[in-house]
């Protein structure tokens, strides 16, 4: 594989595009077609651009099983769709089997797996926990009762959530945390997180981690009780902001 050899078919495809826009309103097929192929070229597109962010191995896997679902309906279709059509798919087939090939950045997005595998070592010595999935942006950790999502994102409750894993929906951040044991760092958490550098990103989590160790026992040996009481304690934080809204805004009409 050659990054001129991916950005050749990019090229054939996006060349395509205003000529199956044409074409899409003609029938289900034809606007099947254009949206994949507008979707494949964005793809690729960011693996040309190398975005850190994409885990282009699983991405790319699922986009070519909606090929070969494409390809197996092109094959009842008219020779002139056949003809249309086919060579559009070999291509995307090719590039997207190149992209395929795009190992994991080792070290994560700006560094974030780094970051998690230097600050997050004592889930699995002390707690048991065990990686169940692992992305560019973050990873999820599980010790079968109690998981841990940590990810590489601008917002503050996706950044970091936890729960019980028997619990679908049931999510708790790192502000209900603090505000269960009065610390009063809850208050100063932005909603909207600043991680330009890997250096952002590494104080970050590096940060999170200092919050479970000094207050996470509980919560990460899932003891009686504990999600019980962060459910009241995050009621009673979301209650105190809406009533500082209320205080700094007025209260709605």
């Amino acid at each position: 594989m050659t990054a001129r050899t991916l950005q050749d078919h990019l090229q054939w495809l996006e060349l395509s595009l205003p000529d199956l826009r044409k074409q899409r309103n003609t029938g289900p097929f034809a606007n099947d077609v254009y949206e994949a192929v507008d979707d494949w070229c964005h793809f690729a597109r960011r693996a040309v651009e190398n975005d850190t962010r994409v885990n282009y191995l699983r991405r790319a896997r699922g986009e070519l099983d909606l090929l070969t679902k494409l390809k197996e309906i092109l094959r009842a279709k008219s020779d002139e769709e056949q003809q249309r059509y086919g060579p559009l798919l070999e291509t995307a087939q090719s590039m997207l089997k190149e992209i395929e090939m795009i190992p994991l950045p080792s070290d994560g997005h700006l560094g974030t797996l780094k970051a998690i595998r230097e600050h997050f070592g004592f889930l699995r010595t002390e707690y048991g926990f065990e990686i169940t999935d692992e992305q560019p942006m973050g990873v999820r950790f599980s010790s079968g009762a109690v998981f841990l999502n940590l990810e590489y994102s601008m917002n503050l409750s996706l950044s970091c959530s936890f729960g019980p894993d028997s619990e679908a929906g049931k999510e708790f951040g790192i502000d209900d945390l603090l505000f269960m044991f009065g610390d009063r760092r809850y208050r100063e958490l932005p909603q909207s997180l600043v991680l330009n550098t890997e250096s952002d990103v590494e104080r970050w989590f590096r940060f999170i981690a200092d919050v479970f160790k000094q207050y996470g026992r509980e919560v990460l040996s899932n003891q009686p009780g504990i999600f019980d009481r962060l459910a009241q304690a995050q009621a009673l934080r979301d209650a105190e902001f809406v009533a500082a809204m209320n205080e700094k805004y007025g209260n709605p009409p």
